[in-house]
């Protein structure tokens, strides 16, 4: 097989005998910038022949977790079902994982209502077309809470608060803070 990270040449010989083969690495092919053109041409497909690029991006995002492209494991193009999580926690716990592999460096924010993502896959492109790029991450994020039974969902997608960080904000269904439990009126003797 033929992949492109070694050259096979002959050398000549230096004596009596076969000529020397010799193999020299070459750079790897840039497959990043193949994923990196095709994502920007669905972009701006999007941006021009969608009356609310946005809102379309988020559906995107959604429909692309959703239909069991990333699973619990984070292993794609499976379509095992997924046991709803534990608790609110342990469904904002897998999401944060899943998000790093998918490459966003994500921290879940102290008091658990935000999602820091540190790393963007495609900055170039989310700062050229946030419309699209952030809100289809958006729905990536919204599609994962619900592949994980979450009652949790994103309501929004910060870009670029600061240059290497963007933050989702998270509702908790319950109302409840974050490992909270609820008080009790005291018995009255």
């Amino acid at each position: 097989m033929h992949s492109g990270y070694a050259i096979r040449r002959s050398e000549a010989p230096s004596g009596p005998g076969r000529p020397r083969v010799v193999y020299e690495a070459t750079a790897a092919p840039d497959c990043e910038g193949s994923y990196r053109l095709l994502a920007e041409v669905l972009a701006q497909y999007l941006e021009a022949n969608s009356a609310r690029p946005g809102e379309a991006a988020v559906e995107a995002g959604r429909s692309w977790v959703g239909s069991g492209r990333r699973t619990q494991n984070g292993r794609e193009g499976t379509e095992e079902a997924v046991a709803p999580p534990a608790s609110e926690d342990a469904a904002i716990t897998e999401v944060v994982r899943v998000l790093g592999d998918i490459g966003f460096a994500p921290e879940l924010s102290a008091d658990g209502t935000s999602i820091y993502l540190h790393r963007c896959p495609f900055r170039e492109l989310a700062q050229s077309q946030p419309d699209v790029v952030c809100r289809a991450h958006l729905g990536m994020i919204q599609g994962a809470l619900v592949e994980v039974g979450a009652p949790v969902s994103a309501t929004r997608l910060l870009p670029f608060v600061e240059p290497d960080l963007c933050i989702t904000t998270l509702t908790r269904r319950s109302g409840l803070p974050p490992r909270a439990v609820p008080l009790r009126a005291p018995k009255q003797l």
